[in-house]
């Protein structure tokens, strides 16, 4: 049996299970305005209208992204505003927009 290293599951005796790096304070030009959308999450919550914003957004550019701090960034943003998304109505969403499901699913995999 081949011991195991806690390298291989992302952990170092340095910094336990935190990244090795810093986290992204933003995401980089291309997606600057859904990081202000996920930063106004709580303004936007209290009008009717969500759901309609999300659909507004501009194209997420996954490309963009630099880095894995950066990719994990985008994968807090777009979760944020994915569950806000399901929730923001008294009748909770069946269906993602396409404008936020392709990115989310896209980050995700390369969140792995």
């Amino acid at each position: 049996m081949k011991p195991v290293k806690i390298a291989d599951y992302g952990i170092t005796e340095e910094f336990g299970y935190l990244p090795t790096y810093d986290p992204a304070k933003n995401l980089s030009a291309g997606n600057e305005e859904w990081d202000q959308f996920g930063r106004d999450i709580p303004k936007l919550l209290m009008s009717s209208d969500f759901r309609k914003r999300v659909t507004e957004l501009p194209d997420f550019k996954v490309s963009a992204l630099k880095g894995d701090a950066e990719i994990q960034r985008a994968m807090l943003v777009l979760s944020y505003i994915g569950q806000s998304y399901q929730w923001s109505d008294v009748k909770p969403a069946t269906t993602l927009p396409k404008k936020l499901a392709l990115p989310w699913y896209e980050v995700g995999k390369l969140v792995g």
